[in-house]
């Protein structure tokens, strides 16, 4: 009866987990879109700071709470954890000595986003298939959203809203159009359909013209089937050649997608945006080499920070940084372990490896620390190695009870 019970709370959890999920980051789509539109005042602000407190707080509460009850705190959420106090302990010496109060508030913000990310993310059972229909309705609403109000090849609202200064970037939009797409492709089982589905979503972010998100779509799904098929290459391929197909399908429909953001990652030399962040992380650099130890945190522009993962090494000094490192390089480097070498093809190991990577490749090359999918990507891998470790126990307790009635029978 007790392991009947815990089964439905944490299915329950799990549960209330999704529906946080949806409501961050589907949340985020619907509200700015309503807001962009017209529909709705800004009533809940950016939206994304307010959701974020409102949907962590409880979970982080539990885990509080279970510190509290079971003296214990598992290592992910320990390093975790330790990571967002690092963080605050900068974000709050400098608030205090009243330096650089825009990046120190903004980063305030992040670190409520990135607790939430993670809280959320790591109380879902990715072992279950919970709400695929929701996802899948989501997904579509979301999608029919993108397409039918783009614009010249591009879905943009600030463009067509009458108050752009309070809409989200098409970053945002991606980003929340993003997550939800990667949870639902890892929950599709036949191949056909995560093809589809992965095209459907490729197709959108392109219409959003954010090439970051563009980009990781396609390695996540690449590692995806990578991990999942028994022809490690060939699927992923395929998949990659429906995507590719679905997007040229697009571009015959409609020219004007020719000219978007995204056709110029074929030529990244002649790309304004690329030039001005080689500047940036050119500038970002000499700053960290004249302060290795400290950092030199916040000294820059708004907006003009390195947009790659130095910009941890700027911001936290190289202690912080060298953590930040090992907090993602550690879980890589396990569940790599786990998929290809101990040959798991489990779905939850294939989302937390493709996820992992993927973000981690968008950071390197392009993405400020406190990027919000980092903490997804680790929220997941709490979540999956709390299963796998669950499942290891309860084979074991299996085995030694197996032996014990051999012992008892043979005696």
């Amino acid at each position: 009866m007790e392991k009947s019970n815990l089964g439905t709370s944490k299915a329950t959890l799990s549960k209330l987990s999704m529906l946080s999920m949806l409501g961050l980051f589907a949340g985020t789509f619907f509200y700015h879109t309503a807001l962009g539109l017209g529909i709705i005042p800004p009533v809940l602000g950016g939206y994304v700071t307010i959701a974020s407190a409102a949907l962590g707080l409880p979970f982080l509460c539990m885990i509080f709470l279970s510190i509290l009850s079971t003296h214990k705190i598992k290592t992910s959420d320990a390093v975790f954890l330790t990571f967002i106090l690092i963080f605050s302990t900068v974000v709050s010496y400098h608030i205090t000595k009243e330096e650089y109060k825009d990046t120190a508030t903004q980063h305030t913000y992040q670190i409520v986003n990135l607790l939430a990310c993670y809280l959320i993310f790591r109380n879902i059972d990715f072992t279950r298939t919970y709400m695929k229909k929701t996802l899948i309705i989501c997904i579509l609403a979301m999608s029919a959203i993108i397409i039918s109000l783009s614009s010249g090849g591009r879905f943009y609202i600030k463009l067509i809203s009458s108050t752009p200064d309070i809409v989200a970037s098409y970053q945002t939009f991606a980003v929340a159009y993003l997550c939800p797409a990667v949870v639902l492709i890892s929950q599709v089982k036949r191949l056909k359909y995560r093809a589809l589905a992965f095209s459907i979503c490729l197709v959108c972010l392109y219409i959003n013209s954010s090439r970051s998100e563009f980009v990781m779509l396609g390695i996540f799904y690449v590692a995806f089937e990578m991990c999942r098929s028994r022809y490690r290459l060939i699927s992923p391929l395929l998949s990659i050649l429906f995507g590719v197909i679905a997007i040229a399908g697009l571009l015959y429909l409609d020219p004007d997608s020719s000219s978007n953001r995204i056709a110029n990652l074929v030529n990244l030399s002649e790309d304004n945006s690329s030039r001005v962040r080689n500047e940036l992380a050119q500038d970002g650099i000499s700053k960290i080499i004249e302060n290795p130890i400290f950092g030199d945190y916040g000294n820059y522009e708004k907006g003009h920070y390195i947009h790659n993962i130095l910009s941890g090494w700027q911001e936290l000094g190289l202690l912080g940084f060298a953590f930040y490192c090992a907090m993602l390089l550690i879980p890589l480097v396990h569940i790599s372990a786990r998929v290809f070498i101990a040959g798991d093809r489990s779905r939850q190991a294939a989302l937390c490896f493709s996820m992992l990577s993927s973000t981690i490749i968008l950071l390197i090359f392009g993405k400020y620390f406190t990027y919000q999918l980092i903490a997804v990507a680790l929220g997941i891998y709490a979540s999956v190695n709390k299963s796998y470790l669950t499942d290891r126990a309860a084979r074991a307790e299996l085995t030694r009870s197996s032996s014990s009635q051999r012992i008892f029978f043979d005696g």
